[in-house]
């Protein structure tokens, strides 16, 4: 059985409703969808290199996650999108392995800080916090025109102006 068509009987016996594999510059994350097409596809290999090649060469920033205890003692998890900065963020957070054995996924509350740039671009004390909110609240307060999934988990977001932020978060 070769490493494709074990992934989807993973699919099959567990829960899972996606498996991320890590590539250099961000992870790609695989649905049961995506796998079966792999897999039906003239030459599989060719077709999963393809598609994990394409997404690693995506010309944009990957956020990523940091973590934070609340004064209440819970556990923030925190994305960053920047004013200008094309990047690419999870529809729906999850920790990442590398967090796995310090924090649950269902003890996290996920936030997204906005930032925008007042000032040099290569100056960081250009760079402020305009507004944090809930990640759900992000995603759903996001013009659907704005972004596009480019795999079963992981969306790109287009630039953003500082008056695109400012409406996101309701201002």
């Amino acid at each position: 059985m070769s490493g494709l068509e074990q992934t989807m009987e993973v699919f099959k016996r567990t829960s899972q409703h996606t498996i991320e594999v890590y590539g250099i510059h961000r992870p790609v994350s695989f649905d049961e969808k995506m796998f079966t097409e792999i897999m039906e596809s003239d030459d599989p290999v060719e077709k999963f290199s393809e598609f994990i090649t394409d997404i690693q060469n995506i010309d944009a920033f990957t956020s990523t996650q940091d973590f934070f205890q609340a004064k209440d003692g819970s556990i923030i998890g925190a994305y960053t999108i920047t004013e200008t900065v094309t990047t690419v963020l999870p529809y729906e957070p999850r920790v990442g392995y590398q967090y796995a054995r310090m924090v649950r996924n269902e003890d996290v509350r996920w936030e997204i800080s906005l930032v925008v740039i007042d000032g040099d671009p290569d100056d960081d004390d250009s760079y402020n916090v305009i507004g944090r909110m809930l990640y759900s609240d992000f995603i759903a307060n996001l013009p659907k025109e704005k972004y596009k999934l480019i795999d079963a988990n992981q969306i790109l977001v287009e630039a953003l102006s500082r008056e695109d932020m400012e409406e996101i978060l309701g201002e």
